[in-house]
């Protein structure tokens, strides 16, 4: 389950829309938007339905923690994990769409986590927010540590 924090940034870019446009449709001070985006602010039950209406979701999604595209969290087992890693190493592709999925999240992440894989010129935080949101989403905790940490592994031994 996502925070709300998250639920609410990763509906707002699935739907397209700025701070400023979600801002205009709800009637929702944009700097309290940021702030709820942040974590910083919590929703009232009226501010909840707002948003709900505007991003045409229910309420409950953004309440529960449910952001877009988590009916397709499937888990991974070890030889999937392996698959992804040797795909974001070495460019591969993949058959299924999730998997490919989580493996493009993880190679712009892998830009950001290990410098010596940083393309140029560098992508900015929010894209890094928005990748890490919708990784956390597509894979538990504990796939996404044993993720990073096979690739880890692998960035060691190409030294």
């Amino acid at each position: 389950m996502a925070t709300f924090a998250d639920t609410l940034y990763l509906w707002r870019a699935e739907r397209g829309l700025t701070q400023e446009a979600l801002a205009q449709a709800t009637g929702i001070p944009r700097p309290n938007l940021s702030a709820l985006e942040r974590g910083a602010l919590e929703p009232t039950l009226r501010t909840l339905r707002r948003l709900a209406v505007a991003l045409d979701i229910r309420p409950g999604w953004l309440a529960d923690g449910i952001p877009p595209g988590s009916e397709d969290r499937k888990a991974l087992d070890r030889y999937r994990m392996d698959q992804i890693v040797s795909v974001v190493m070495d460019r591969g592709r993949l058959k299924n769409p999730y998997e490919q999925r989580v493996a493009r999240l993880l190679k712009a992440q892998v830009s950001h986590r290990f410098p010596s894989r940083r393309p140029s010129p560098r992508k900015g935080v929010r894209e890094t927010r928005r990748t890490w949101a919708l990784l956390r989403n597509l894979v538990s905790p504990e796939e996404l540590n044993t993720l990073l940490g096979r690739l880890e592994e692998r960035l060691g031994e190409r030294g």
